[in-house]
């Protein structure tokens, strides 16, 4: 028998407002131990989708299972304790808190004993460890953004889904952050991410879908949609066959 899904998402209409649906009927699996990246223009509906299945977004119709067991209605704040893990793209760290006390509160929040929690991250996260009395608020954009994948790491999800992770980074610092992802799920930790910067989440991804209107549109390989003259031209800035171009919009 083959293994569940670690999420299934189908037919899914989410919006803020009644009758609004800003998701229109999206569908997607993503398999258990791959990186997934949502793409897609601006107002394609990437963001509401993710926090849709994170139980940010009111869903209207369809569904979403997480390794099998259905997390529709879940609320989010008890989105923990199925296994799923979000960080948003802003105010995801505590400013005024250390990197400590950040660390620290997220133990509290699913009640696990401090150490047995933060050792391990801090092992994963050596600069945060050495930093750990720094107020979240002094750290570099890069650093703020381990310091919310560590968080959300605390609760041991096996999903980890985030929104707009490289938002406001260097290339350099996209790099380190993605490779942190990259071991993140090498750790067991099945990953989705949506993404502006394409060329940089198709290189990292198993596979990516692209979003257009609130449906997915293209679905493949990074490798696969990387060559693909479509998504090439829409979100890479080059046609068949031309240079590359940087992030796309």
């Amino acid at each position: 028998m083959a293994a569940e899904p670690a999420l299934s998402i189908v037919a899914l209409e989410a919006g803020y407002e009644p009758g609004l649906a800003i998701v229109r009927g999206a569908s997607l699996e993503v398999q258990a131990g791959e990186i997934v990246a949502i793409l897609g223009p601006n107002g394609a509906g990437k963001s509401s989708l993710v926090k849709a299945v994170a139980g940010l977004v009111p869903i209207s119709a369809g569904s979403n299972r997480l390794f099998g067991r259905d997390i529709t209605r879940t609320p989010a704040h008890r989105m923990v304790f199925e296994g799923l893990a979000f960080v948003p793209q802003t105010e995801n760290v505590f400013t005024n808190l250390s990197v400590a006390e950040n660390l620290e509160l997220a133990a509290a929040v699913v009640r696990a004993a401090r150490h047995e929690r933060l050792d391990p991250v801090y092992a994963m996260f050596p600069d945060l460890a050495r930093q750990r009395r720094l107020p979240a608020g002094q750290l570099s954009g890069g650093q703020r953004q381990m310091l919310a994948v560590a968080r959300a790491l605390i609760a041991r999800p096996r999903l980890l889904i985030l929104d707009e992770p490289s938002a406001g980074l260097s290339p350099k610092l996209v790099e380190q952050v993605f490779a942190k992802l990259r071991e993140v799920r090498d750790g067991g930790v099945t990953v989705v991410l949506v993404e502006q910067n394409v060329k940089a989440a198709l290189a990292l991804a198993d596979r990516a879908a692209v979003l257009v209107e609130g449906r997915e549109r293209i679905v493949g390989s990074g490798a696969e949609l990387l060559r693909d003259d479509t998504v090439a031209a829409l979100y890479l800035g080059r046609h068949a066959g031309g240079a590359q171009g940087g992030r796309g919009r």
